[in-house]
């Protein structure tokens, strides 16, 4: 991206004294391409100047700190001119192109879109200069290239896509630890897919319900899904047109919701929807889960003999008989569609153990064979077990 012109700067009459005598200086110096003398010049500059009219020699500098190559000083320096003149387009497109050439994509694309939208008021005033109006046309330019560099870094390095029966195509994207945006990797395992859940969206996406949920389609069924991590499963739910709350801790919620955003355009072509809430299983299960279900769905949540009891936990709150009912209505699901990773035998007795314990009774279920996704091998998909899991309690009766 270009550097801006040097009469955007700022004024180059009307500031005071000595500091307008420092500012030519080092502007004649920046220009000749002496731009670490400029930079120490216009420093100095930004230590005469007063109160706001700072903003402009350390702009300047930050831009000769760029051609140093010097990065994190040239946000550093940019950033206290956007704070002293948060108004100033200019201060914003220099900040947001330091950030773009350290690599820091996605606070580029806010920065320069605010650079942008300053530029686009400056410019539609009555008074406006053709400068003023050359800029913003400019920063609208650098505003949408750096929006597609992040959404080309996110395509390449973030997001597999899933595809389904009737060319139905799911973006999912993962929260992997990057420099270049703010996808983390702090979520853990969730952030990222994994075989069972490839198992199970594939599942959704390519078969119809299981003969006991009494649907011929999944449209219109209403499905929760535990520990959703980065959503595959329940979007393909949603893909093939039910109504699926995802549910995980409050750290997953901003990237389930953000891969319910990449494929609402898909939902809306099968009647689907996708909502996203929060579920800590070491909690009590929030209002908008203890609701009735059509089904449940669970993709690899049992990692560790750590999540085998409050999965079990959870599992057994929201699985209930067919015929208990409150009030009239019936709270919870009749079936559970899990897809497990076997890792261990002693963690898969332990995990079926917990389940009969709460009065669960698991059956292992046939599957399709299933697609490799990203970075899911053929091998990891076929070690996938799915099981369908349901409440064995028996329903109390009302007393005669």
């Amino acid at each position: 991206i270009e550097r801006l012109k040097p009469g955007l700067r700022g004024p180059r009459g009307g500031m005071a004294g000595d500091c307008a005598r420092v500012m030519e200086e080092a502007n004649a110096l920046a220009e000749s391409g002496a731009f670490s003398r400029a930079a120490e010049v216009f420093a100095r500059a930004a230590g005469l100047a007063e109160g706001p009219e700072a903003a402009w020699p350390l702009e300047a500098q930050a831009q000769c700190l760029l051609e140093l190559g010097r990065i994190d000083e040239a946000v550093a320096t940019a950033k206290r001119a956007t704070e002293l003149r948060p108004e100033w387009a200019a201060g914003f497109a220099t900040l947001g192109r330091a950030l773009l050439n350290g690599g820091n994509l996605q606070d580029a694309v806010d920065t320069l879109a605010e650079a942008a939208r300053l530029a686009e008021v400056a410019a539609a005033a009555p008074a406006a200069s053709p400068p003023e109006r050359e800029l913003a046309e400019e920063l609208a330019h650098d505003s949408r290239e750096a929006r597609g560099h992040l959404a080309r870094h996110w395509a390449d390095h973030h997001d597999v896509m899933l595809r389904g029966a009737s060319f139905t195509s799911l973006t999912i994207r993962q929260s992997f630890d990057c420099r270049y945006c703010r996808l983390s990797g702090q979520q853990g395992p969730g952030g990222a897919i994994w075989a069972a859940g490839v198992v199970l969206a594939q599942q959704l996406l390519s078969q119809p319900p299981p003969p006991s949920v009494g649907a011929p389609s999944w449209k219109g069924l209403r499905i929760l899904e535990l520990g959703s991590g980065t959503g595959v499963a329940g979007l393909a739910a949603a893909a093939s047109g039910a109504e699926v709350l995802l549910t995980d801790r409050q750290d997953l919620v901003a990237l389930m919701q953000q891969n319910i955003g990449l494929n609402n355009a898909t939902f809306a072509c099968s009647s689907g929807k996708a909502l996203c809430g929060v579920y800590d299983w070491l909690t009590e299960p929030p209002p908008e889960v203890l609701r009735p279900w059509d089904l449940v769905i669970a993709a690899d949540v049992i990692y560790s003999f750590a999540a085998v009891e409050p999965f079990a936990q959870a599992l057994g709150a929201v699985l209930s008989p067919p015929a208990q009912v409150d009030e009239g209505v019936r709270v919870g699901a009749p079936l559970a569609i899990y897809a497990h990773n076997p890792r261990s035998s002693d963690l898969d007795a332990e995990m079926l153990k917990a389940f009969e314990a709460r009065g669960l009774s698991v059956t292992e279920v046939g599957r399709p064979g299933a697609e490799p996704v990203g970075n899911v091998t053929k091998e990891a998909l076929q070690r996938v077990v799915l099981y369908e899991i349901r409440s064995a309690r028996p329903v109390c009766q009302p007393a005669s």
